[in-house]
């Protein structure tokens, strides 16, 4: 059985980490969200991407899943730092990124337009949409 089997509810978890190990920040994450004292969590794997920085914690039912959401606030120490995090479905940061960006990607094109000779070159991915703006020589 895969872990995404095994762990079939998952959630974001992004923080302003200090610069230490993925090892050592994924065992702080893996231990904080496995204590139901702590974090209101329960059986879980936690899975780091190395290039943005945002973890992913997977939890067997989805009865935990939603009572660490219902906890609210979240901590946790990192190097002797208090590191509060930011704890999410995934399903609603692509909401949030897509509300919140919108608007100022369209605005931000229009500028580059009316201003610039530019073509540009929309795509989507993962977190939302992806501007690419290709100059020409200014005037």
């Amino acid at each position: 059985m895969s872990g995404m089997d095994e762990f079939p509810y998952p959630l974001t978890v992004e923080g302003p980490w200090p610069a230490t190990s993925t090892k050592i920040l994924t065992s702080k994450l893996q231990i904080y969200f496995q204590s139901r004292k702590k974090s209101q969590g329960g059986d879980c794997e936690v899975k780091i991407c190395e290039q943005s920085g945002i973890a992913t914690v997977r939890f067997k039912s989805e009865e935990t899943r939603d009572q660490v959401l219902a906890k609210g606030n979240h901590s946790i120490n990192i190097e002797k730092q208090v590191v509060k995090l930011k704890v999410f479905k995934p399903s609603d940061a692509e909401n949030q990124t897509q509300a919140a960006s919108g608007a100022v990607s369209w605005q931000i094109c229009l500028y580059f337009l009316l201003f610039f000779r530019c073509s540009i070159v929309l795509q989507v991915c993962k977190y939302g949409w992806v501007v690419t703006l290709l100059f020409e020589e200014f005037w």
